[in-house]
């Protein structure tokens, strides 16, 4: 957000907040594509031209290999109209509209990076792109590779179950 709709907002008429605490946790499992053959990885770890593509490699010879990662969120309703939203990686921007079409007029305020952060969850058109984001992404966090295409779908089915439980609260 830059500086002239933070200023416009603030000229703006406010809404009243009227408290209404609740807060819901909810965690799905990503899955990960399947990770390369052994053979494979010992000859990458060797050979691989990129220095930390190698050490990645080696990590994935040395460790089992996860099939999905952990994805918690946890959703707190501060009133009626205002949620927050937090997850513990980091969301590519394509999340922000299908989060604010899952509360409808509700106000969301989307957080990355809470409670922990093992990766960057990209959705279904950034894994298409592949690049950083899409594919290489997984080597800094040790993954066995990139997420499979249900991705999206299963972050946004998670997140859709939590608002039907807050929203069935009240």
């Amino acid at each position: 957000m830059n500086r002239h709709a933070i200023v416009q907002t603030l000229q703006g008429k406010m809404r009243p907040l009227h408290p209404a605490l609740d807060a819901v946790e909810k965690e799905v499992a990503l899955p990960l594509c399947r990770p390369p053959r052994a053979a494979l990885v010992k000859q990458m770890a060797e050979s691989d031209p990129d220095k930390y593509k190698r050490i990645w490699w080696a990590h994935l010879l040395q460790h089992p290999s996860p099939r999905d990662l952990e994805f918690r969120s946890l959703l707190l309703k501060l009133s009626d109209d205002f949620w927050i939203l937090g997850t513990q990686h980091e969301l590519c921007a394509g999340y922000v509209p299908m989060a604010e079409t899952l509360v409808g007029d509700r106000r969301l305020l989307l957080l990355g990076y809470s409670n922990g952060f093992a990766g960057y969850i990209p959705t279904r058109q950034i894994l298409r792109e592949g690049g950083y984001e899409g594919k290489d992404s997984a080597v800094p966090f040790g993954l066995p590779g990139p997420f499979t295409a249900s991705v999206e779908k299963i972050v946004l089915n998670g997140w859709s179950q939590l608002f039907d439980d807050t929203s069935s609260r009240f």
